[in-house]
């Protein structure tokens, strides 16, 4: 993801960019809760106003700094595009089965749980 990092903050000159190997700064890492890599946190006035886990797109990248750059309200929703389309494939597949077992419902709630779980806003 940082060469996405890198072109995103290059677009937005006025949002500084720091990295922090989670590997070498493990103190730093555990103060600020960091549980997952990669994990971007956004910051304003010294304030933490974003936090999301987990790979994301240049172009999702890039939405986070113009907001961060315009001093509007930063949106980042919990899972990438990619994985969005991950959870809700896996839920499709377990109503699927559970439809095709006879049916087993409580196959079919947990599969719609997850699809709503990935597509839920924020």
């Amino acid at each position: 993801m940082q060469p996405d990092l890198d072109a995103a903050a290059k677009e937005h000159a006025d949002v500084d960019l720091v990295v922090v190997d989670a590997t070498q700064n493990p103190e730093f890492t555990a103060e600020m809760r960091v549980l997952g890599t990669p994990t971007v946190i956004a910051v304003r006035d010294g304030a933490e106003i974003a936090r999301f886990t987990g790979r994301r797109t240049r172009s999702e990248l890039s939405e986070v700094f113009a907001a961060l750059s315009s001093g509007e309200e930063v949106y980042v929703s919990r899972l990438g595009k990619g994985d969005r389309l991950v959870w809700s494939v896996a839920g499709l597949a377990l109503a699927g089965v559970g439809l095709a077992m006879g049916p087993a419902w409580w196959l079919v709630a947990v599969g719609a749980g997850v699809i709503g779980y990935a597509n839920w806003p924020r």
